[in-house]
């Protein structure tokens, strides 16, 4: 519940209260799309296979209410609007192709009148970035490194097989950084006690590849 307001010629709902109505209902699986228009406005959509039109655009940690970036799947260029709520907006830039869902916006550049602008997509969590793991003749992730268990909860095992000496490096939820380590071929047994309870991002740093652990 709240006013309805106008915003750069857009209505938008300024709420000042919320009921929840029930709780447990099943979450709508997101549209495929490559582009955002009208009747995919307020939608949740998926974007597939994109990368990034200027990696320098993703300004980790810096905008006061966010940043914007934009994808291409080759063809198509789409605006993505990171916020300075959602966890991504602390974390590293993406360096892989990846598949992006978010909710389709719709929003005005100019202050004045004639408002012009166009439509982007806003991710709301860390899980609306899913990296693409190709297979890398260094590494093969599947078999050379394990991260168990998963779920876990006071302590996570990061088992590696690699050779090279590749840096590790895991995120919390918001985007910080609580673990590093650089080296070859060993086990390592973390200790997550204190760790609050989410998804952490553990990330090969030399190769792009991302994983996700969950603590309960």
């Amino acid at each position: 519940m709240g006013k309805i307001e106008v915003f750069r010629g857009l209505s938008q709902i300024n709420p000042d209260s919320m009921k929840v109505l029930a709780t447990g209902r099943p979450l709508k699986n997101p549209s495929v799309s490559i582009q955002i228009d009208e009747p995919k406005e307020a939608d949740l959509l998926r974007f597939s296979n994109v990368t990034l039109v200027n990696p320098a655009a993703w300004t980790t940690g810096v905008g006061a209410s966010g940043f914007t970036v934009q994808i291409t799947d080759g063809t198509n260029i789409s605006d993505v609007r990171i916020d300075n709520d959602c966890p991504l907006y602390n974390l590293p830039v993406p360096t892989t192709a990846f598949h992006i869902i978010g909710m389709g916006s719709q929003f005005a550049a100019t202050t004045a009148a004639p408002w012009t602008g166009g439509y982007q997509l806003v991710p709301r969590k860390l899980a609306d970035l899913i990296p693409i793991t190709a297979v890398d003749p260094v590494c093969s992730c599947e078999t050379d490194l394990r991260v168990y268990p998963n779920p876990g909860n006071g302590a996570m095992v990061l088992e590696t097989k690699i050779k090279t000496n590749f840096t590790y490096r895991i995120f919390n939820t918001l985007g910080k950084l609580v673990w590093e380590k650089k080296g070859p071929e060993s086990t390592e047994s973390i200790n997550t006690g204190n760790w609050a309870s989410g998804v952490y991002t553990i990330r090969v740093q030399e190769t792009g590849r991302v994983f996700r652990w969950l603590k309960q």
